[in-house]
């Protein structure tokens, strides 16, 4: 677990705006030029190159709009030529057949002058100046090549060094509150399973995508992101045209027979898998741990009018509330401040002394500025907070598109450090602004930050190095080609199960759950205006379950992404080429598919500890046993 930290946030909002704003805005500027010096790009001659570059492209550009003319002007000329030579055509004509010669003879004379014109200008003077506007144009077209490859060239030095865990370094090093782990570890796991009864990550239908594990004073919390699916459903839809004899009268009182057609839509409804994510932020902590409740957003959206409106109302329902109660027996007692109670409106909770232990004044005036956003610095009131015992849930809609994977190749093609700059540092920005917001509710209740966890006694041995939600994660980072079951039309769910523990690594099943389709066509019977029914044909989808299982091999890498690019090739030259497969490297952590025929186990170890620096003086030795099977 990370070191606790003394400093407390007492009042959230005020700090952010205040000082950790402008703090995680300087380290991620600062540690951005850190790379920028460690690279060794010269950030001057840099900027010089990238302005040449810019105007070469400049005038690139100026140059293709000049051909551009030039077309058109060629154009133009061939269609004066061609309007002179008709032209000369039909006067010669009117002058050997007509009765006009004056007019055949100016007319052929005029289109002869304006078709040798338009092709002198043309041959003489257009095409010498587009040959020379074309070599002009081929020779900045390679000068804007050279430079932009120059420009790229000395960003991709300074990318090469970004690592996934910068975010959360910045912030660990700014916040001092808000200690962010390098990886989900085993210890934490333990600690949040047995104490906070966190779960065991065994429900098939779900699959972890992220996660970022940390502490606020030694209380715990997880951010995640997670795919799900559910057995739902789907309407198809089929329809026919069909025709059919009518007797209508006419105008003088005879019936005829015409035929009428009409459009027949029927519809089934059938069981169709259906997807989502949730992207939620868990946090444990010893008060209150008899307290739950549930509150949702009430005011989002609202201006200060309306809010007002929605309090003065709700204060009358929150008077009934509590006056059913009190006719009940139970313990429901509003607070005082109206305010607070119905915006924040956890009216469902079930112990008022632990309640009130949470939300004091304080903490009552911090959410209320929070859900407000009193100060246009907090997302408002965009979440949902749920107190289940230890356990504090939030999720927010902030979070729920936010791109928290922190890829270091999530940059793409940048020509200007000064640009990629900016985009780094608005992205940990954002980063750190989402997450501070998830905390938010958290940090507004001053005793959560005062309540240090009790002792817990840590086993002294894990039947897996590493958790089975780090090992999905590592899973949802390969292709999903790599695990889907063959003839899979679906999404797909990965669930990891370490099988063997090794020296340093898990043996991980991955299970890919998917389904297969077959089409169906189901006649339905409809009526028709005419009161007959006939058979609609509807197409329909039927699903089954599938699933497929492969196995990797996970290990820590223990270090950057840097050292482990610099040991990779010679790792995998020791292992009988096992980075040859399909693997993946996310947040110091190593995931090798295995094969059925997997290169010797003995040899794989020995690998790690060598590569890896497993094999340091301070790695404990109970992590150095031979593979056993774990327990089921």
């Amino acid at each position: 677990m990370a070191q606790d930290v003394e400093t407390q946030i007492l009042e959230p909002i005020d700090e952010y705006r205040h000082t950790y704003k402008q703090k995680v805005n300087d380290g991620a500027e600062s540690t951005f030029d850190d790379l920028v010096q460690k690279s060794g790009v010269n950030l001057d001659e840099h900027r010089l190159h990238v302005k040449n570059y810019e105007g070469a492209k400049k005038q690139l550009e100026a140059y293709k709009k000049k051909q551009n003319n030039n077309k058109g002007l060629n154009t133009f000329l061939i269609v004066l030529a061609v309007i002179g030579g008709v032209a000369a055509v039909i006067g010669l004509f009117v002058l050997l057949f007509g009765e006009s010669v004056v007019g055949g003879s100016v007319t052929m004379t005029i289109g002869i002058v304006v078709l040798v014109a338009s092709l002198c200008v043309k041959y003489l003077y257009l095409n010498k100046r587009s040959r020379a506007h074309n070599k002009k144009l081929e020779e900045l077209q390679k000068k804007v090549a050279e430079l932009y490859k120059i420009c790229t060239d000395e960003v991709r030095r300074v990318t090469s060094l970004f690592d996934w865990n910068m975010p959360a370094k910045i912030i660990r090093e700014n916040v001092p509150l808000i200690q962010i782990d390098d990886h989900f570890d085993m210890q934490k796991y333990d600690y949040m399973m047995h104490k906070y009864k966190l779960g065991d990550n065994k429900d098939k239908n779900c699959s972890t995508l992220f996660v970022l594990s940390g502490s606020i004073v030694g209380n715990p919390f997880l951010f995640m992101r997670n795919i799900y699916t559910y057995m739902g459903t789907r309407v198809y839809t089929g329809t026919r045209m069909v025709t059919y004899p009518v007797r209508v009268p006419d105008g003088r009182g005879r019936w005829h027979t015409v035929m009428q057609t009409a459009p027949l839509v029927a519809t089934l409804e059938k069981p169709c898998p259906q997807y989502g994510y949730e992207t939620f932020l868990l946090y444990a902590n010893d008060a209150a741990p008899d307290l739950t409740f549930t509150r949702s957003p009430t005011i989002q959206g609202k201006n200060e009018k309306q809010i007002d409106s929605y309090v003065k109302s709700e204060t009358k329902a929150l008077h009934k509330t509590a006056n059913k109660a009190v006719k009940k027996g139970t313990n429901f007692t509003p607070m005082t401040n109206y305010d607070f109670e119905t915006i924040f409106h956890a009216w469902n909770r079930n112990n008022e002394v632990q309640f009130r232990l949470l939300y004091t004044p304080l903490a009552q005036e911090n959410t209320l500025k929070l859900i407000k956003n009193t100060q246009g610095v907090s997302y408002g009131d965009d979440f949902q907070f749920r107190k289940a015992k230890y356990a504090n849930y939030i999720m927010s809609d902030h979070s729920k598109n936010l791109d928290i994977y922190m890829r270091p190749d999530r940059w793409g093609e940048y020509y200007s450090l000064d640009m990629l700059r900016k985009d780094f540092v608005d992205y940990v920005n954002t980063y750190f602004k989402s997450l501070y917001f998830d905390l938010a509710p958290i940090l507004s209740i001053p005793i959560y930050q005062q309540n240090k966890p009790s002792e817990y006694i840590y086993q002294k041995s894990y039947t897996q190095n590493y958790t089975t939600l780090e090992d999905e994660v590592l899973a949802n980072s390969f292709p999903l080609s790599t695990f889907k079951a063959e003839g899979t039309k679906t999404n797909v769910i990965l669930k990891t199960k370490a099988t063997k523990k090794g020296k340093n690594r898990d043996v991980v099943q991955v299970t890919a759950n998917s389904y297969r389709v077959e089409h169906h066509v189901e006649a339905v019977p409809m009526p028709a205006p005419n009161g007959v029914v006939y058979p609609v044909p509807v197409n329909w989808d039927e699903y089954f379950p599938i699933s497929k299982t492969t196995e990797i091999n996970v290990t820590d890498t223990r270090g950057s992404l840097q050292d482990y690019k610099s040991k990779a090739e010679s790792f995998s030259n020791s292992t009988s080429g096992s980075l040859k497969s399909p693997h993946m490297y996310r947040h110091g952590m190593l995931a090798i598919l295995r094969a059925l025929d997997s290169d010797n186990e003995q040899d794989l170890d020995n690998a790690i500890d060598t590569f890896f620096g497993y094999n340091r003086k301070e790695k404990n030795s109970s992590e150095s046993t031979s593979d056993s099977d774990i327990k089921k």
